[in-house]
């Protein structure tokens, strides 16, 4: 419900038409950014626009559009980093990358499995990404080695957290209903 109130509002309010809103983060400003995966749902066909992009709202409730290109892969899951860049997973590409303020796509970085629903950085400086794809979740660390430190997962991972106080990862299994608490060191 809260998603189908989100997408009205930014598709009265955003320059580009929004079809399949997806990630959102809050930033220290209280600014909110979001990604449109682009994506045309028809019964079960999912079929891709092309007219992929990531936007803000800032606090006077103006929104603006960060980045606007299919090259941005079908933006899903987004977080912010201590940097003021953006991590953005991909629906489109096996990849997660940065994305600043000014929309310049850097830093990518290349994954097993495509369909990556979240992104986010870990305390060691870790990027984790969850898979559809593949039912994994993958660590990539600062010198681009990536791993999967949890193996294949019984379903995949949507949105996740990190609890750091407990120094776990909380993986939500949509589709077993459950959640795995996976220790992350």
């Amino acid at each position: 419900m809260i998603w189908q109130l989100a997408n009205r509002w930014v598709m009265s309010r955003s320059p580009p038409r929004a079809t399949f809103l997806n990630g959102l983060a809050a930033l220290p400003s209280g600014d909110v950014v979001g990604t449109e995966s682009a994506l045309q749902v028809e019964g079960t066909t999912v079929t891709p626009t092309g007219q992929d992009f990531v936007y803000r709202i800032s606090a006077d409730r103006s929104v603006t559009t960060v980045a606007r290109t299919p090259a941005l892969n079908q933006p899903n899951g987004i977080s912010v980093l201590p940097s003021g860049d953006f991590l953005v997973a991909t629906r489109g590409a096996a990849e997660v990358y940065e994305l600043t303020p000014e929309g310049q796509k850097r830093n990518v970085r290349t994954l097993p499995g495509k369909i990556v629903d979240d992104v986010g950085l870990a305390p060691d400086g870790r990027v984790y990404a969850s898979s559809w794809e593949t039912a994994e979740v993958y660590a990539v660390a600062p010198d681009g080695k990536v791993s999967s430190p949890f193996g294949k997962l019984a379903v995949p991972a949507a949105d996740f957290h990190f609890d750091l106080q407990r120094h776990r990862i909380l993986l939500p299994l949509l589709r077993a209903n459950s959640v795995v608490f996976a220790t992350i060191s």
